[in-house]
């Protein structure tokens, strides 16, 4: 059985891709957390304060969900410099792990403010109740009803933002890189192979 070296690559490339930015993800999430709650996670959750952990769960689930949405670009990107003529470098690596960053710091970036918004939203809705401050103090309604009200509004933003992720990969520059790498393999070697000079009896 023969494997299939490319699509090896290029599962390995979003299994590290995924977990090292899955894992960024994560702490800066709930770093992010613990500042708009104004309670440590790991003190809430000795406290056994349901509510603040129940919400920065749906609230790390929803950015994760987002954030993920920067990994297939990249992986695309990739495919696309190797399928153009079936030939694989090292500096492809680098380009499509610069796609990952970029995406993914505009994934996170429009994940907040999307978040954000969203919670702004429901305060201007619910004016004589502060929905933060209730979750620090413990009220898992109002945990549950902000945290769905984020998630319904990832599941709503997703496909959009896949779609702008993926508008910004310029796949006309990555066929171009592919043309030039598969040219680059296909040129003969220039190197010169000396001759012995013969032996004059």
């Amino acid at each position: 059985m023969q494997l299939n070296y490319h699509l090896v690559v290029f599962g390995l490339y979003e299994l590290v891709s995924t977990l090292i930015f899955g894992l960024l993800a994560i702490y800066i999430i709930y770093k992010r957390t613990e500042k708009m709650l104004g309670i440590g996670i790991e003190e809430a959750i000795e406290a056994k304060n349901h509510a603040v952990t129940l919400f920065s769960g749906i609230y790390a689930f929803c950015l994760l969900w987002l954030t993920a949405e920067s990994v297939n670009p990249s992986v695309d990107a990739l495919r696309t410099m190797v399928q153009v003529q079936d030939v694989l470098e090292p500096r492809m690596l680098l380009i499509a792990a610069g796609y990952s960053l970029a995406l993914f710091a505009v994934s996170a970036v429009i994940g907040f403010i999307l978040l954000a918004a969203t919670i702004q939203v429901i305060t201007l809705c619910t004016k004589k109740l502060n929905e933060l401050s209730e979750i620090r103090a413990g009220n898992v309604a109002t945990a549950l009803f902000v945290g769905l009200s984020i998630l319904a509004t990832t599941i709503i933003a997703r496909p959009a933002l896949a779609t702008l992720l993926d508008g910004l990969v310029s796949y006309d520059l990555l066929n171009k890189i592919g043309q030039e790498a598969g040219q680059a393999a296909a040129e003969p070697s220039t190197t010169v192979t000396p001759v012995a000079p013969e032996s004059v009896e």
